[in-house]
């Protein structure tokens, strides 16, 4: 499939220019205004876009700017063009966002050139995902930092449809693909009738989505999107399946299992009543409730109301083992927890941290990557694929803690990340929400 480009240029002989240079390879659409740039944009979805600066009704700048402060095309390169060739006017468009600058007048051949390299590099690194050309996870890795520095109530939905992967090998990866594309759609056209201008929509991957918005708006976007979804699922199946309710396939023994329609699931977190530190905890704690709403009929919603708090008087019920290499460390955390009223025992390495949970059952486990004999992502491994084992809470602790370390963790299952230095009001706080169903407090709040 060809790349899109869009030239924004009020000479239309200009126009004309540039796309007899371009139209062997490219797709090429053209406006003459940046008004009239902003509206085509959003039906052409260009790849990259060529633009002028000196335009009547609204200028190259300004297009610029409103197309990078918003996460829908801040990822689109520009190539400003203009009969200025200051080098303050090139470093306002550089400043502004644009990727590259041509002075006017051009050399085709040089512009084929910029524009083919834009696209290369673009290419390397651009984040949006491809089939739905929402930002993907270093973006959204971003927006979650974003939100937890910002002081501001949000809400975070990580959404994910149900019985997907059934339909996706019964009808095939290319009904799968326009299921995604069009869920995406739907999710992204709710967010922006009703929630605020600077909502977020992310393509986790897959059929996995996540939007951010405000506490008072989730609720109506949710139940919004519930509503389309159950009426744009049905279009997805043939009638037999329909009138059926779902899907006859081989499930992973070669029985044949049916699998109902597709509905969504949506797990809401909020920092209405509780603090968050980190992205990853916002992550285990999403993954808490879709536990919990995985096992709910049909499409449905769930919004974690707990809190930071746990009564002091449940705390002497609660046993930790603390899993750490460093004896000072080590120490530390037992002090820290033990004044908080807390059962601590420690081990030292990996085969040590097995036995010793096999042995005194704790309610909770802090567990250091770095081991010897067994490391903390096998450890973590090991526990949660053991029937016995799987419900304890595990926190892995960690100096240095990328989006591939927190991927890892969460792959073997584990609750959270704690990174070091360790700042004891985090610590506490993690604790208190990991254990609150030891206190016999509710694991969740309220479910749409």
């Amino acid at each position: 499939m060809k790349k899109a480009i869009l030239v924004v240029d009020d000479s239309r002989p200009v126009q004309r220019l540039i796309e007899t240079s371009l139209e062997t390879d490219y797709d090429v659409a053209t406006a003459s205004n940046g008004a009239e740039a902003l509206e085509v944009i959003k039906v052409f979805k260009p790849d990259l876009i060529i633009l002028d600066v000196m335009m009547p009704v609204m200028d190259g700048y300004e297009v610029v700017r409103r197309l990078k402060s918003n996460y829908l095309t801040w990822h689109i390169p520009i190539l400003m063009l203009s009969a200025k060739g200051r080098a303050d006017d090139k470093v306002r468009g550089l400043d502004l966002g644009a990727d590259d600058y041509m002075a006017k007048p051009f050399n085709t051949s040089e512009l084929r050139a910029r524009v083919e390299a834009i696209l290369r590099m673009k290419q390397s690194y651009l984040d949006a995902n491809p089939s739905t050309r929402l930002p993907g996870n270093v973006s959204i890795e971003r927006q979650m930092l974003d939100l937890i520095t910002s002081g501001k109530l949000y809400a975070v939905v990580y959404t994910d449809l149900d019985n997907f992967k059934a339909y996706n090998d019964h009808y095939g990866f290319l009904s799968g693909d326009q299921i995604i594309i069009q869920t995406a759609e739907l999710i992204k056209r709710t967010v922006v009738e009703k929630g605020n201008e600077d909502d977020f929509v992310g393509h986790i991957g897959g059929d996995d989505f996540i939007f951010t918005t405000t506490p008072d708006k989730v609720r109506d976007i949710c139940e919004t999107i519930i509503l389309r979804f159950d009426e744009l699922a049905k279009t997805f199946y043939a009638p037999e399946d329909l009138q059926r309710g779902g899907i006859l396939a081989e499930n992973r023994q070669g029985l044949m299992v049916e699998y109902p329609i597709m509905t969504i699931s949506m797990m809401v977190v909020t920092n209405e009543r509780r603090t968050i530190e980190h992205p990853a905890q916002i992550a285990a704690i999403a993954t808490e409730l879709k536990t919990y709403v995985k096992k709910l009929d049909g499409s449905n919603y769930v919004i974690d109301k707990r809190t930071d708090e746990v009564p002091q008087e449940y705390q002497s019920n609660i046993k930790i083992l603390v899993v750490e290499n460093d004896v000072k460390l080590s120490n530390f955390l037992s002090e820290l927890l033990r004044k908080e009223g807390y059962h601590v025992f420690t081990a030292r390495n990996g085969a040590e941290a097995l036995a010793m949970v096999s042995n005194r059952k704790p309610n909770m486990v802090l567990l250091d990557v770095n081991l010897p004999l067994i490391d903390g992502y096998n450890v973590c491994n090991l526990l949660k694929n053991n029937p016995e084992f799987k419900s304890i809470p595990i926190m892995m602790l960690s100096g240095n803690v990328t989006l591939e370390d927190v991927k890892a963790g969460l792959q073997n299952q584990a609750e959270d990340y704690i990174t070091t230095p360790i700042h004891p009001e985090t610590l506490i706080g993690a604790i208190r929400r990991y254990t609150q169903n030891v206190a016999n407090i509710s694991p969740l709040g309220e479910n749409g």
